[in-house]
């Protein structure tokens, strides 16, 4: 019996046999997936434990099979339909997979220049007019691509004249049964360890493109499977060595500090850098007269976790979640240390010890306002007292660094007794309740009034200074952890955590100092600039505090071409001319200075660059 040509079979029967040449065809191409792969695992790094090795290889399979096969299905086997010629569909499928290996080598790629895979707002730098991200020129992407279309075409037509034994269709079911299991098991350690806080295993899920692992906290905890609580208490207490965190491991001058100042650093929550006015804020007013007074100070994030963050480590909030994993203190607060300062935080906010205790205040003495249930205006009440009374009885030869915080604006709260002087004004204000229901005239006052109380308090902390003559050999540094949105402009944004304009993000900073003198700074500062000025105060101002910090020394020359704000999932790049929002999906809009819409902007390379290279610039070689 003759045995009949392809094209003699009938419609059906030339699918079929498209259908079984995809299958091979796809296996190849996750073959080839899996060796690209093997750079991502090169570049992050090889886990230290046995298990996280053993769930890497199972990942590393399942996932890049998986994700070879959906392409199969969404793609390959439609077109089996309607390509059937089969030189046509090994030319197609062959495009299609070259297409596919280009991409996941060019995220290699980018992964190894900034530990970020590609999204939207990367393609669009690489296809931009100022070049791409990647350093990789057209003709080096037209002969990658060419080359890996050529090996994919060859592969596809030496799979269509290969004989299909039934001992290959055996082998074939095995693997194909084998990677299955690998891509359900991997998600399946995953739940796991995410329920048992295993960071060997979870902090994986960024290694490779297109990676989301289970999660299933919640479900285990409803059903009593797991101690989710007991674990994360667990987690919380230990400390985890992270070979990779280079903040703070570079080393503070061995020279004794050439000076040795108080250092006062008050942080008012939610002081917005329009609110530093003689009506608003008369003392704080008076105060930015004998000292500098930044015009154009922004903090380092929207919120107060963020904000305070940038302002102690001085590096962007991005890394927080290693510094909080391997309690890591500002490098500030151990050149204080070092120097045999003494160390003390008055607060009255939940903030402080919820987020920031074990880290940027590890060295800290805490003493709090007083009981939460009192409000927020009786607690920074009495935190100007215990202030006043620590100060009163402190050891004079010993140098201090001080920070007192207060909470009254954040929550647009006064004494049931103050003399509000802003009218119009709220008895009592619930801000995220019902924002349709708020005046802004009302609201607005009411936050002024907050604003002018915690003023009222700035003398009270200031006078125990004067009185003992130690005021003359303190800085005294005044600021903000973030801004306040008030529907400006008719925006409907309430409050702050919402965005990056310029009302939750850029703050008064006040710094006064004995050997400075009075002056108004309008160049770009920010949060960052703090740890870098205080470690200059220290040791000099010859010392490199580039490897210490993201800022650049307050009372310097130094000027931001650009800043960063915000974190690792919703950031911006604010610019001298503009404001760009971006979130890690790819989505951006672009802002004037002036809070305005841009629509016909785009995205720029240098700045875009240099960002992702400071975002990673604080790793070792194996993040």
């Amino acid at each position: 019996m003759t045995k009949m040509t392809f094209s003699e079979l009938d419609y059906r029967d030339k699918v079929s046999r498209l259908v079984s040449w995809g299958h091979w065809f796809t296996f190849a191409n996750a073959l080839i997936a899996m060796a690209v792969a093997l750079g991502f695992v090169f570049v992050a790094g090889i886990p230290d434990t046995i298990l996280a090795q053993l769930f890497l290889v199972i990942y590393w399979a399942g996932h890049f099979s998986f994700i070879t096969f959906i392409i199969f299905l969404v793609l390959l086997f439609p077109l089996a339909f309607i390509l059937t010629k089969p030189l046509i569909m090994q030319i197609a499928s062959a495009v299609l997979a070259s297409i596919g290996v280009s991409l996941l080598i060019a995220d290699l790629l980018f992964f190894n220049a900034y530990r970020l895979h590609l999204n939207l707002f990367a393609f669009e730098l690489a296809l931009s007019p100022e070049g791409g991200l990647l350093d990789l020129e057209l003709w080096q992407a037209g002969a990658l691509f060419s080359g890996l279309f050529i090996v994919e075409l060859i592969i596809g037509m030496w799979l269509w004249r290969r004989p299909t034994r039934s001992t290959t269709r055996k082998w074939a079911r095995t693997t194909a049964a084998a990677l299955t299991v690998s891509f359900f098991l991997s998600h399946f350690i995953h739940v796991w360890a995410d329920a048992l806080f295993y960071t060997p295993i979870t902090s994986q899920q960024h290694y490779f493109p297109l990676s989301y692992p289970a999660t299933a906290k919640t479900f285990l905890r409803e059903h009593g499977w797991v101690d989710v609580d007991k674990y994360a208490k667990e987690f919380r207490e230990q400390t985890l060595s992270n070979k990779t965190l280079e903040y703070g491991k570079s080393k503070l001058p061995l020279q004794a500090p050439q000076s040795r100042p108080n250092v006062l650093l008050i942080v008012i929550e939610s002081w917005r850098s329009d609110m530093l006015n003689e009506e608003a804020t008369p003392n704080l007013h008076q105060l930015a007269q004998s000292g500098l007074n930044y015009k154009n100070h922004f903090s380092g994030g929207n919120n107060p976790q963020e904000g305070l963050f940038s302002l102690l480590y001085g590096i962007p909030a991005t890394y927080m979640d290693n510094i909080k994993r391997t309690h890591t203190p500002p490098v500030i607060s151990s050149a204080f240390e070092s120097a045999n300062y003494q160390q003390v935080a008055f607060t009255s906010s939940r903030k402080l010890g919820e987020t920031l205790s074990d880290t940027a205040f590890s060295k800290f003495d805490i003493v709090q306002g007083g009981d939460p249930a009192l409000g927020n205006a009786a607690n920074d009440t009495n935190i100007v007292r215990n202030w006043r009374k620590w100060v009163k009885s402190r050891d004079m030869q010993t140098p201090y660094f001080a920070v007192v915080g207060f909470s009254s604006p954040s929550n647009f709260a006064t004494p049931t007794s103050y003399n509000s002087p802003f009218q119009p004004d709220f008895e009592g204000v619930h801000l995220f309740s019902d924002t349709d229901l708020l005046d802004q005239v009302q609201l607005s006052n009411r936050y002024k009034n907050s604003l002018h109380y915690v003023d009222s308090l700035i003398p009270q902390v200031l006078a125990p200074l004067t009185k003992d003559a130690s005021l003359e050999h303190t800085l005294v540094i005044v600021t903000s952890d973030h801004g306040m949105q008030l529907s400006d402009k008719n925006s409907n944004h309430w409050g702050y955590n919402s965005n990056y304009s310029s009302y939750q993000t850029q703050v008064p900073l006040i710094y006064v100092a004995p050997d400075v003198g009075a002056s108004e700074i309008t160049k770009l500062t920010s949060h960052y600039d703090l740890s870098a000025q205080l470690i200059k105060q220290l040791y000099g101002s010859n010392i490199d505090t580039k490897a210490l910090t993201s800022g650049i020394a307050l009372v310097s020359d130094g000027v931001h071409p650009w800043l960063f704000l915000g974190n690792d999932k919703y950031f911006a790049i604010l610019e001298t001319d503009r404001l760009t929002e971006l979130k890690m999906s790819g989505q951006y809009k672009i802002y004037t200075r002036q809070n305005k819409r841009d629509r016909e902007a785009r995205l720029r390379v240098t700045p875009m660059r240099e960002v992702l290279e400071e975002l990673r610039r604080f790793y070792g070689n194996s993040q």
